[in-house]
């Protein structure tokens, strides 16, 4: 590993005749795990301890996957963790080092639901005081919403303003009919599932969710009965019919949220005995979503500490189909050979036929500002010189952020300021063979809106927006593309948007012109913006194909840094004129 090495120390390199680079910074992305074939489907599991811990060492080997009874070849699993379970931590200080349309990448979203017609009037201290124990672990920036389901309850939508929740809270209260019979009972629990539904399908857009909801009791499903309850025979009110279907609407619609849900039961503030059609209502609920069901009473701190270090992590598993497989909800049966832990999986997995595309085309999603999340994107831009004219060269990055995604199309845009279309790519099959895709643009110098969409072969849309500055730094009688960060592949540089479990990074930046004199150029990361260097070193030129363009290039240690996100700046000069460009990295937990 590199040692730290101050700026003042850094010996000055002369640019003369350097070795000759074969492949330029920016010239191929390739590599990487194998892709899923043109007709792969996903599927989405979650696997925990007995702890409840989530267990995240699985590989595919240890998975069995049946579709209507018969197993399928999985060929690539990820385990995806949202929100790390850990204390609080500060936002990033730097500019994010890509863009993106994924929602989770913000961290935790939660949602809490509270039923206030199955609390007692004045006995609403237990679940304001839970609710707040369960924001306070968020961290900054991650979401929190609050939906009462009594109509025309507290009703606030995900929101990073932590106070807002807060007083929302707050305002909670309990509104529980003391003389509630069977009938209402059901009617209440209808309603309440109906109001479920409708918040897990608004959070199947976003990261996969927490969801947790607080109630007294509800009804349960009578095995064996198609309707357990309604109203008597030949009431002209309309009945109040509770039966599978509503269970399985609420499943599946938890299941498309790959929402990590908890009912719990406020052992302390229901308003008097509890009804016999009300024993298991809410385990019945916590079935029908894969979730869990906690009764909360004196451990209540101990209970909510729980669900707040829970991440909402998940397995997704790419699996080849058969024909037989597409057209129809078929059954799915999701196993784990490990002893100890519990698979919460969908029940039902539906695939299109043929594999035909079911989302809007690269080319309709350029043209609007409309988002496009169903396909998890990231994406940067690197501005260079365009050898043939004054124009600048923008080199576009894009990948899936879920592995073994195939992409089968894309379309890139590139918008001035006047809304006006100023340069576009359009994909071709062999521009998806590796799991990283790079794009080149011209256009003049300017600032600009660029639009990314691209398509998967199963056929999921996505797009993601980033802003862009088409121009090249100048640090006297030179000039400087923009900072590239990235690994080596066989020999080659390859750019990385993120990085894992890497030992070190290759810092590279092209250099325009032919400086006379010593060049002063090194790289330097910090973890504050105006914090010390925790490493500075040296950037080494290389000659390229053209007279007046250097390719400098660094080993930038990476094994002593946490998890997070750093500035790497690199400072070229020359005749006492300096040039600075900075790109954030981040790491990730290996």
């Amino acid at each position: 590993m590199l040692s730290p090495m101050p700026p003042s120390r850094l010996r000055r390199f002369v640019l003369g005749a350097a070795v000759f680079v074969p492949a330029t910074l920016l010239a191929a992305a390739g590599g990487g795990a194998p892709q899923a074939g043109g007709g792969a489907a996903r599927v989405k599991f979650r696997v925990v301890g007995g702890d409840n811990a989530p267990v995240s060492d699985l590989a595919p080997g240890d998975v069995t996957l049946r579709v209507d009874g018969r197993p399928r070849e999985i060929t690539s699993l990820e385990f995806v963790e949202v929100g790390n379970g850990a204390a609080p931590a500060a936002p990033s200080p730097f500019d994010p080092p890509f863009a993106t349309n994924d929602l989770q990448a913000g961290g935790r979203d939660l949602y809490i639901l509270v039923d206030e017609e199955s609390i007692a009037p004045g006995r609403d201290a237990g679940v304001k005081e839970a609710a707040t124990i369960l924001l306070e672990a968020l961290a900054p920036g991650e979401r929190a919403a609050l939906v009462s389901v009594r109509q025309g309850g507290p009703n606030l939508g995900l929101t990073s303003n932590h106070d807002q929740v807060r007083s929302t809270i707050a305002s909670l209260a309990g509104y529980a009919d003391l003389k509630e019979s069977a009938v209402d009972l059901t009617c209440r629990t209808v309603r309440t599932m109906q109001a479920m539904q409708a918040v897990f399908a608004n959070a199947s857009a976003g990261a996969p969710p927490t969801i947790v909801f607080f109630s007294t009791g509800v009804a349960a499903l009578q095995a064996g009965k198609t309707v357990t309850l309604g109203r008597p025979s030949g009431s002209d009110a309309d009945l109040c019919l509770l039966t599978p279907d509503n269970y399985k609407q609420l499943g599946d619609a938890a299941q498309n949220a790959n929402a990590t849900f908890f009912a719990l039961e406020l052992l302390d503030a229901s308003a008097s005995a509890r009804l016999p059609e009300a024993n298991g209502g809410l385990e019945d609920l916590a079935g029908a979503t894969s979730g869990d069901f906690l009764r909360v009473g004196a451990n209540m701190n101990e209970q909510m500490a729980r669900i707040a270090t829970t991440p909402a992590s998940y397995y997704v598993a790419t699996f080849a189909p058969e024909n037989s497989d597409r057209g129809g909800a078929k059954r799915l049966e999701v196993t784990v050979a490990r002893g100890g832990v519990s698979v919460k999986a969908p029940r039902e997995v539906t695939l299109a036929r043929g594999g035909k595309a079911r989302g809007s085309s690269p080319r309709d999603m350029i043209r609007v500002a409309t988002p496009f999340t169903d396909l998890p994107l990231r994406a940067a831009a690197y501005a260079s010189r365009n050898p043939e004219d004054k124009k600048v060269r923008v080199l576009a990055l894009f990948e899936p952020i879920e592995p073994g995604t195939k992409l089968n199309a894309a379309t890139i845009m590139m918008y001035d300021k006047s809304g006006s279309g100023a340069a576009q790519w359009n994909g071709r099959s062999p521009d998806f063979a590796g799991e990283t895709t790079v794009a080149a643009l011209v256009a003049e110098p300017g600032e600009y809106r660029m639009r990314v969409a691209a398509t998967d072969a199963s056929g999921r849309s996505g797009a993601v927006d980033l802003q862009v500055s088409a121009a090249l730094i100048e640090a006297g009688p030179i000039h400087l593309g923009d900072l590239v960060l990235g690994k080596s592949v066989e020999g080659a540089p390859v750019p990385v948007m993120q990085f894992h479990g890497e030992s070190e990074a290759l810092a590279m930046i092209e250099l325009y012109g032919r400086p006379a004199g010593p060049l002063v150029a090194y790289v330097e990361v910090l973890d504050k913006p105006d914090g010390e260097a925790l490493h500075a070193v040296p950037l080494s030129p290389s000659a390229t194909s053209e007279p007046d363009r250097f390719l400098l290039a660094a080993s930038v240690p990476l094994g002593d840094l946490k998890p997070g996100d750093y500035l790497v700046r690199a400072v070229v000069g020359v005749q006492g004129q300096e040039g600075k460009v900075t790109r954030t990295l981040r790491k990730t937990g290996s």
